[in-house]
């Protein structure tokens, strides 16, 4: 088979539930793997680095905008060979996967910013893409894996891209890409050197090498950009009820935003703060990356994605919520006034009743 179909994706081998040591992870995924009757060739190999709660990035999530994984190791894979048949894959994807294939190679490897995933189509047509079999496989797993160890997803799994692996000649380097961008899913088309691989499976390895770091970059911003999300929904929340509570009328609500406007308004505004400098951050610690892996890079296949990642943001929300906090902190003088005026007022109509009744 000369040429090679695969996708990319991202999906990690986790602790399904707290409270297990680190260092079993490797023999727990293996085990996991091979209780499964459809999958072979189990290989799991770890640095036997993890990183620290402390240096994982968020509080963890679940589901397809998870922000973290436990455990996160440090230069990790994971290698084996799972076989679904095509009525499982209708059933899992109803009937959304165009791929023929039925049986995969899965290569997930974890860098130090997070994990990657490629998905290579061993059967099929050769003209068959693989992107298809990223759904089908992690629901396979997401299903049926059983006992302490779980698989989870960062979307988009798959990478919205069939990618393909092709022989070429009279080449002056091992590989070229070509990329073609349309409406739907793109085709990144590699070619490799036949002057320097003696087969596909040998170049595919080469290639993979050569792109990982660079798919870990790209699910790695989508986690920090599902974190500045989050976070701008949560300022989002609050500048919705601060607002409300603006619109409501009546003393009691005058004197409620009186005493309890400011801290409000303060709590929103140090919210806006945090969210503008996580934004910063993350965009000085992407830029950096992406300047130093991008300068060694000969083929760039995720970068404009990359960028997008990177580039995202919620300016104009949180602007939004800086002029509401403002406009509520500035308001709260007048409000003062009239609560002010509304207690001297009883007051002093308290003040004449009671004078009234002395009078009698």
């Amino acid at each position: 088979m000369a040429t090679r179909a695969f996708g990319v994706g991202c999906i990690a081998f986790e602790w399904r539930e707290s409270g297990s040591e680190d260092s079993e992870w490797g023999a727990a995924v293996t085990t996991a793997l091979n209780g499964l009757a459809n999958v072979r060739d189990v290989s799991v190999r770890t640095s036997g680095v993890f990183r620290s709660a402390s240096e994982v990035l968020y509080e963890n999530t679940r589901g397809n905008t998870r922000n973290a994984f436990r455990p996160e190791p440090v230069h990790a894979r994971i290698d084996f060979v799972i076989h679904v048949p095509r009525r499982i894959q209708d059933e899992l994807t109803h009937r959304l996967v165009a791929s023929t294939a039925e049986t995969f190679r899965v290569v997930v490897e974890y860098d130090l910013y997070g994990p990657v995933a490629f998905f290579t189509a061993l059967d099929g047509g050769p003209d068959d893409g693989a992107s298809g079999g990223v759904a089908a496989v992690r629901k396979f797993l997401e299903k049926n894996l059983t006992g302490r160890i779980e698989v989870t997803t960062v979307g988009p799994s798959p990478f919205h891209s069939d990618f393909f692996l092709r022989p070429g000649k009279e080449m002056d380097a091992p590989f070229a890409l070509e990329i073609r961008r349309r409406e739907g899913y793109y085709i990144h088309n590699f070619t490799y050197n036949t002057d320097e691989f003696e087969s596909v499976d040998e170049a595919l390895k080469e290639l993979f090498d050569l792109i990982r770091r660079e798919g870990v970059l790209f699910y790695s911003t989508i986690r920090r950009r599902n974190r500045r999300r989050e976070r701008a929904g949560a300022v989002a929340q609050r500048t919705e009820e601060l607002i409300a509570a603006q619109g409501t009328t009546g003393l009691r609500a005058r004197v409620s935003r009186v005493f309890k406007g400011g801290g409000q308004a303060r709590d929103l505004m140090l919210r806006v703060i945090r969210a503008e400098f996580d934004a910063s951050q993350d965009r000085a610690w992407a830029e950096g990356l992406m300047s130093s892996h991008y300068a060694a890079n000969t083929l760039p296949c995720m970068k404009e994605e990359i960028e997008a990642n990177v580039s995202a943001d919620d300016r104009d929300q949180l602007e939004s919520a800086r002029l509401v906090a403002d406009l509520v902190e500035r308001g709260r003088g007048k409000e003062f006034e009239v609560v002010v005026i509304a207690a001297a007022t009883l007051l002093g109509g308290l003040a004449g009743a009671i004078a009234a009744l002395v009078a009698r």
